[in-house]
């Protein structure tokens, strides 16, 4: 499947829910206590973001960067970094920044 989509994703902009299922599939398998699978997904969100932005993806990313903080595997700067960067993205979009917003102040 990483094969696939890794060479899919060499030729265009994979849609949204290709993302998804591959970031969900991604995240079934990596092992948490593994620092270089971690990275790797965080990577994958990364990429698809850079990609088209999409809302979906960017609330997945939110939920992983909050999960691996809870485990200790990720400093509370770096979800910082990505709350912020995704905030940035729907600032103006009154109805999504709030799904944003919520779990960013609960974890301050």
């Amino acid at each position: 499947m990483r094969e696939a989509c890794e060479r899919a994703h060499s030729i265009y902009c994979l849609p949204v829910e290709m993302w998804l299922d591959w970031l969900q599939i991604e995240e079934s398998l990596f092992d948490i206590s593994d620092a270089e699978q971690v990275s790797y997904v965080l990577s994958l969100y990364d990429r698809a973001i850079k990609d088209y932005r999409y809302y979906k993806v960017c609330r997945h990313y939110c939920k992983f960067v909050l999960k691996l903080f809870s485990s200790g595997k990720l400093p509370a700067q770096q979800v910082r970094d990505v709350f912020e960067f995704i905030l940035q993205i729907y600032a103006l979009e009154v109805n999504r920044s709030g799904k944003f917003w919520e779990p960013y102040l609960q974890f301050e």
